[in-house]
């Protein structure tokens, strides 16, 4: 288990806090791009502008990886989770299969 000193724990949970602000600007984007228009553009003889929105499938993926990274963050906050694994061989136990015939 895991254990961080109260810096550490303050920076997690900044990153946290910043991560969850990002997630709820898309779910906001997320509802706003199921019914708004993908692409617009306006010319008029001056000059000219364009928009765009993102996808929702775009948004949908990024909302994902957001939620996962937060939940991993909150285990490492938590203590829980796997924190650190090393796996080593050791020599001679590579697994060989033997054919008899």
């Amino acid at each position: 288990m895991g254990y961080y000193s109260a810096l550490r724990r303050q920076r997690i949970v900044a990153i946290i806090e910043k991560k969850q602000a990002v997630l709820d600007a898309l779910y906001d984007a997320m509802t706003d791009a199921a019914t708004a228009i993908e692409d617009y553009k306006f010319d008029s003889n001056e000059g000219s502008q364009r928009a765009k929105r993102r996808k929702l499938e775009e948004i949908q993926k990024s909302i994902t990886i957001l939620e996962a990274e937060i939940y991993h963050l909150a285990q490492k906050l938590d203590g829980t989770g796997l924190v650190k694994h090393n796996l080593r061989r050791k020599p001679g136990t590579l697994f060989r299969r033997t054919i008899e015939e």
